[in-house]
């Protein structure tokens, strides 16, 4: 009898937590710094849109591949449990942060989920709008108009890469 190797939902959870937070390392940011402008510079503030906009990509990886709500959301849970705790030892640096982290999905899933067109355009647009502090509009909208289909771009790949991560560990719960 073959013994298959099990690995817990909080096993899975900190793997997820580490690639997403891993996303957001001076290495990884480096390859984004072609699309900026003259003399931007990925700061604190931006590291954290960044790392947000990773979390609601596994987010939606999970809610994808799970069709066990309950599975789905004790693992999403810890997640963000790790994530939190990855940011900082505070509990209220955490708070703050998960306070945070909700205003930016609420923002998102009132995208994700319309029935508009150009929903990767409208996400990728807002992540920017964040990312760079200020609502783009006119002339500049168009000068930034690589960043924000890049942005979006990489939102769908992360979740095709996590959802495959996450359907290969899945096997393993």
């Amino acid at each position: 009898m073959m013994v298959q190797n099990k690995i817990t939902i909080d096993q899975l959870a900190t793997a997820l937590a580490d690639m997403v937070f891993k996303k957001i390392s001076e290495t990884s940011l480096q390859s984004y710094k072609v699309l900026m402008e003259e003399g931007e510079e990925i700061d604190a503030r931006r590291k954290k849109e960044f790392l947000v906009f990773g979390m609601l990509a596994a987010t939606r990886a999970v809610l994808m591949v799970f069709t066990d709500s309950n599975e789905a959301n004790k693992l999403l849970d810890k997640f963000h449990v790790k994530i939190y705790s990855m940011v900082s030892d505070s509990d209220n640096e955490q708070t703050a942060f998960e306070e945070f982290v909700n205003k930016r999905y609420q923002t998102y899933y009132q995208i994700l989920n319309s029935k508009e067109e150009n929903v990767s355009y409208r996400l990728g647009k807002q992540f920017t709008n964040y990312f760079l502090n200020k609502d783009l509009e006119g002339e500049e909208l168009g000068q930034r108009l690589v960043l924000i289909l890049a942005f979006a771009k990489i939102f769908y790949l992360n979740i095709e890469t996590w959802s495959g991560f996450l359907i290969f560990e899945g096997n393993f719960i």
